[in-house]
This record gives structure tokens, sequence and C-alpha cells, in this order.
């Protein structure tokens, strides 16, 4: 699990995230604020592992082990992690505010004036009701996606430490054939490449389970070509690729440690590896989850 990553590779990785020159200072200091909450909520979370509701043989087929809408997280240190994570939008005392620190600004004045209940939103997230942030991303035009983003975030320790939970009990099979987390059904956010054959692994955005996954597939319409997907790489930085599928223009983006030394933490990696949303985009592909507030 990502979140139990040693400390001093994590600090590592946030050492990359502030020195890459494609990282602005402000959009770097906001993810290393958010990972490092996450990791210190990570250590106190106790939480029950709901039933599992697939079979092994259910499993097998491609059922998920358990559903994230039912899982009960503690409340008081959900809405605590998700104040610290809109804290996280604020700007220096002084400087000039951003389309991000506004839109937090506006999001805490919401919370405050109770027109926006954090339970409600962190359970909208837990359902994927995209229904109920459609009106706050009208109201924050210039980052859209803060709110599910934040939302996502401050319930990743908890569903991590239920994948971590579920998965005591019931092993998945490797690779994970039918594209979705094996845990809970979620869209993966992010890939990574080890070993040296290049073992591929997927990321899930909802409870950060990391799974093994066919070298040649693509994730969202499963997809097996023998040549894979089309392969983008950047020439300023090999540590990325960039795999887009021509069947259902969607995209995948993978940390290539296969041959290197270096850690892996998809919010970080998600962040560093910008330059492949926006190619993707350019070139026509898009993905089921966002990266960032208006990526």
């Amino acid at each position: 699990m990502t979140l139990s990553l040693s400390q001093a590779s994590f600090d590592q990785k946030l050492v990359a995230l502030h020195s890459s020159p494609y990282v602005p200072e402000r959009l770097a200091n906001f993810v290393a604020t958010i990972a490092r909450a996450q990791r210190i909520a990570a250590e106190d979370i106790k939480i029950r592992i709901p039933k599992q509701e697939a079979s092994a043989e259910q499993h097998a087929q491609g059922m998920p082990l358990v559903v994230l809408a039912g899982v009960a997280w503690n409340k008081r240190d959900a809405e605590k992690l998700f104040k610290q994570l809109l804290a996280a939008t604020a700007v220096p005392a002084g400087a000039e505010q951003d389309a991000l620190a506004k839109a937090g600004e506006l999001l805490a004045a919401a919370v405050k004036e109770g027109t926006l209940g954090v339970q409600d939103a962190l359970v909208a997230s837990a359902a994927q009701d995209r229904s109920f942030f459609v009106p706050w991303a009208e109201k924050l035009p210039e980052a859209p996606d803060l709110l599910p983003f934040l939302a996502r975030n401050t319930l990743l320790p908890f569903f991590a430490a239920v994948a971590e939970g579920a998965l005591a009990r019931t092993k998945s099979p490797e690779p994970w054939m039918h594209g979705l987390c094996p845990v809970c059904g979620g869209v993966p956010v992010m890939g990574v490449l080890l070993g040296k054959e290049g073992m591929r692994k997927h990321t899930c955005s909802a409870c950060h389970h990391t799974y093994r996954v066919p070298r040649l597939q693509c994730p969202f319409c499963l997809t097996e070509k023998p040549d894979g997907t089309v392969v983008y790489t950047a020439e300023e930085d090999k540590t990325y690729q960039l795999h887009v599928c021509d069947s259902c223009k969607g995209y995948m983006k993978l940390a290539d440690l296969h041959d290197r030394d270096g850690a892996y933490v998809p919010l970080v990696d998600d962040v560093l590896s910008l330059v492949f949303d926006y190619k993707a985009a350019a070139l026509g592909y898009s993905r089921p989850v966002s990266s960032l507030p208006g990526a």
C-alpha cells in the first residue's frame, strides 16, 4: 500500500516533486500537503471491513470484493482531514489569491454556513454520485473538480485500510483481467512498470489498491492487442509513459520504474506527469477520473 511507503522513500518523492521544472511551486506545495496529511491520518485509522460481497468464484469472474458506499468511516476524523485538505488551497498571507485559493475560500465559507455538508460530499463521493458535485462545479468554473478531488482524497486513507483488510481475507487473481479495481471496482488513476520485464500495475482512484494487470490490455474497454496500446514518452523526461487506446479513446499514465530505482506515490506521480494529461487531451483521449482541480 503506497500510504505505508517508508518515510525516506516518501520524502525522496516529495523532493522530486518540489524540484520538478514542470510543476509550479504552488501546485507542488498543495499536493505535498495533501500527501503528508493522508499519511498521518492513515496511521490511526481503525475501520470495520464490510462483508465480502463476492464469492471466490464471483470474484475470479470480475466482481469486486467490497462496496465502498457501505463503508462506515469515522465522521469526526474524516471531517478533520477534509478541512485540512481544504485549508491547503489557501495561499500564504499577503500573497495574491489564485483560482485554487478562491475556490477553496468559497467551499470553506459554504461549509461554515452549512450550505455544504462535508459528510454529504463524502457520501456522494463513496457512492460515485456525480450529480451531487455538478452544482459545485458550476460555482467553481476555474476549479470545477476541486470538491470531488477533496472528497476522494479525504476518503482515500479510510478506503485504503478497507482494501488492506479485504485482501487479508481473499487474494485476487494475478494478473487481474477485468480492468476496474478487484477490491472495490474503482477506476484506475495511475500505473507503474516494475521489474526487468516491466510488470504492469494499476492503482485504484478510490482505495489505492495497486494490482497487477495484463501488459497489453486497455483497463477501460479491455481491448487487448498484440502490439499493446500506443505509447508516448517525453523526450525531456523518460520517467513516465502515456498509453492510449484507439478502441475507446482512453488513456493511462505509467511511472516507468522497470530499470531504475525510485518510489511510486500515485498522487505525486500523477502530478509529476501532468504534461501527459495535456498531451492526451490534445490527441483526443480522456480518462474517467480527473487528476487535479481543473486538470
